[in-house]
């Protein structure tokens, strides 16, 4: 029988807020996650999906993931402990439309509290669905740096940094700016990898593995929010329910 709100008035805010049976709780809990940490060097941001096959009108489905059905959550993660310190639970559309930017906003959102901290220098890792250079910008604006692969078919990408058959196995491309540096890897015949920095700035290859030092710190630091995710899965305290708010509060 257990409530988060007052039942009798969530339906003039759930027209705003669709996370409005549950957005009082959520903000205390990410509120005390930032007031009791401090968050070091680098962060991670990650999705996570919290599996879910009941009613609700944010409910996803990403046949890749093992549980398919469920609430998608975008973390941001210490990547030294692991900690989470920021969260967004995704609510699909917003006024029957796409956001254009929901990409660079839901970054930009997550990291709000890590930005307005006087201290700068910071990095942000994060995986292909958010990378870009538009976000690069919008990062440094904010004393940020970023690093990430990005997607095959961005336009952003030069033609030469694509596979090509004449590129040999653990060759590397480096094109730069005046900020960004992009490297295009490849790890095998006809297939390539492409990473955006706006931490690194020069080609250093390490001599062992033969890879991009820049491939080489966003493979140490990626699996920040999959490594939180195996205490959470193997010693979760969930229990069937058809409430998404139970779902996210045993979550």
């Amino acid at each position: 029988m257990i409530r988060f709100d007052d039942k009798a008035t969530r339906t003039d805010r759930r027209l705003e807020d669709k996370m409005s049976a549950f957005r009082e709780i959520w903000n205390i809990f990410i509120g005390l996650c930032q007031s009791l940490y401090s968050v070091g060097s680098v962060i991670c941001i990650d999705e996570q999906l919290l599996p879910f096959r009941g009613k609700s009108g944010f409910r996803q489905h990403v046949p890749k993931k093992p549980s398919k059905y469920g609430i998608i959550i975008w973390m941001m993660c210490d990547c030294a402990t692991k900690y989470i310190m920021n969260a967004k639970v995704y609510l699909g559309k917003e006024n029957n439309e796409v956001a254009r930017e929901l990409v660079s906003d839901v970054v930009c959102t997550l990291v709000q509290s890590v930005s307005s901290q006087d201290r700068g220098g910071r990095n942000v890792t994060s995986y292909n669905f958010f990378i870009s250079v538009d976000l690069a910008n919008k990062l440094k604006n904010k004393k940020l740096t970023l690093v990430g692969k990005m997607k095959q078919n961005q336009r952003e990408i030069p033609q030469e940094l694509k596979p090509a058959r004449q590129r040999g196995e653990k060759s590397s491309i480096f094109e730069f700016t005046k900020d960004l540096t992009l490297v295009s890897y490849v790890p095998k015949k006809n297939k390539s990898v492409v990473l955006l920095s706006s931490l690194h700035h020069d080609s250093v290859i390490c001599s062992d593995p033969g890879t991009p030092e820049i491939i080489e710190f966003y493979n140490k630091i990626k699996g920040a929010v999959d490594i939180l995710d195996q205490p959470c899965a193997s010693c979760t305290v969930q229990r069937a329910t058809r409430r998404w708010t139970m779902a996210i509060f045993m979550a």
